[in-house]
């Protein structure tokens, strides 16, 4: 195991959780603007602006910075929209190259796994007893740190299905048992959708 790896686990094993159920909410005005003109939902629209407040860009790269990270968001959800009509939508020309070197270095960016871990907990744990739903948090932050261990398998993955997937594993650890389906229809999102994130860590 890596250094970087090692660091990565500890500091998120150290995460106080705070914020319980809340996810980052940063937002841009042109990227919001992209996103209403392709009639985008509004689960797509945080995503990117998360994405794109973590590219951490300025001038000229900043709407090819939007463009990239309304085409991962929408990938990620499903929604097949060529990148070309983004590029329009956003007015601005580059080449493939340029948007494909956004596009890897956007899907190899940082992402808040304790603000999604935090915000499945809450929708999952909201019926448990105070205790129990500490000591699911506790066996859940674990599960992550385990999963992320293989996170080369999961770019471009919804990080909702992979904390999702980690307070599955948790719950059976510690003996509740929650039963995926029921998971899934607390967060909204498909049991396909989650079962696919633990087929490729299984299979990767």
């Amino acid at each position: 195991m890596s250094i970087n790896t090692i660091v990565m686990e500890e500091e998120f094993l150290g995460t106080g959780f705070e914020g319980y159920g809340k996810l980052p909410e940063v937002r841009n005005r042109a990227l919001d603007e992209i996103i209403k003109e392709l009639g985008l939902p509004e689960e797509v629209e945080r995503l990117a602006n998360e994405l794109f407040r973590r590219y951490r860009v300025s001038g000229n790269r900043m709407r090819l910075a939007a463009v990239a990270s309304v085409a991962l968001a929408s990938r990620i959800y499903g929604f097949a929209i060529p990148v070309r009509r983004i590029m329009e939508e956003a007015g601005i020309r580059a080449s493939r190259r340029a948007l494909l070197r956004s596009l890897s270095n956007m899907k190899s960016g940082g992402v808040q796994w304790d603000s999604y871990l935090n915000y499945v907990l809450m929708k999952v744990g909201r019926e448990l007893p105070p205790l129990v739903r500490e000591r699911l948090m506790i066996n859940a932050k674990r599960e992550m740190v385990k999963i992320l261990r293989r996170r080369e398998l999961l770019l471009g993955r919804n990080p909702i299905h992979i904390a999702a997937l980690a307070v599955y594993f948790a719950s059976r650890r510690i003996g509740l048992r929650i039963p995926m389906k029921e998971i899934a229809l607390s967060l909204g999102v498909s049991v396909s959708s989650i079962n696919r994130v633990k087929r490729l860590i299984r299979d990767g």
